[in-house]
């Protein structure tokens, strides 16, 4: 029965019948059957945006700019419907088990925005499966700004093995360490810090305190020093 939704795209790529392609993956205005199909199985819409790269590689090698433009529409659309649940509301939906864990994830990785990203992992990590938290350290390595990279690789880590978490930690003390704006290096290392081991966690400690010596404090930010 699930033969065809899985199937389908793939058999018309490969077969090039690329006009049944296109019809099936962006025919409708307000509503794309094939679309809304998938993501009412699969409870999100990952799997068509998938089938969806077919299109955008076929108006590619046409140079249809007209398809490739609409392509770039539905895409938008789907990942403005991910940016418009704020973390709060997906952390509910998950704990109330309105929605699974794995449509929360895949939500959160069509969000655009970087710090919607890391306080959406933040609010649902520490209920996540064990199975899908490979999956959560994946979404927080795609996360593009580095200090709320950072902050996401913080939260993910304790929930990994311990040599996989101490290879995350390490990778998001090397970010936090080249980061240039010294504020944002400060806050990076006063994040990862109670994450780290005792020998580690005083030599960053200096470093937090000497980056903190650098930086014009405002009363508001003082806190955060405390915390050292």
């Amino acid at each position: 029965q699930d033969y065809p939704r899985l199937q389908l795209t793939t058999h018309l790529n490969g077969a090039k019948v690329y006009k049944k392609l296109v019809d099936l993956l962006t025919e409708g205005d307000e509503h794309i059957k094939w679309a809304e199909t998938k993501e009412k199985k699969e409870e999100t819409y990952a799997g068509y945006l998938n089938d969806l790269t077919y299109v955008w590689e076929y108006a590619e090698r046409e140079r249809d700019y007209g398809l490739a433009t609409r392509c770039m529409l539905i895409e938008s659309s789907i990942y403005s419907l991910a940016s418009n649940i704020p973390p709060h509301l997906l952390a509910e939906l998950a704990k109330t088990g309105r929605w699974n864990y794995a449509r929360c994830l895949s939500m959160i990785q069509q969000k655009s925005d970087d710090n919607d990203r890391s306080e959406s992992l933040k609010l649902i990590v520490d209920d996540l499966p064990a199975i899908l938290v490979q999956e959560a350290l994946n979404i927080a390595k795609e996360i593009k700004d580095v200090p709320h990279r950072i902050t996401a690789l913080a939260t993910v880590a304790p929930h990994l093995s311990e040599s996989l978490e101490e290879q995350v930690l390490q990778e998001a003390l090397s970010a936090a360490l080249e980061l240039k704006q010294e504020f944002d290096r400060f806050g990076a290392l006063a994040t990862l810090i109670p994450h780290l081991d005792e020998r580690l966690r005083q030599l960053i400690i200096q470093e937090a305190l000497t980056t903190a010596g650098r930086i014009s404090w405002e009363v508001h930010h003082c806190h955060r020093l405390a915390t050292l």
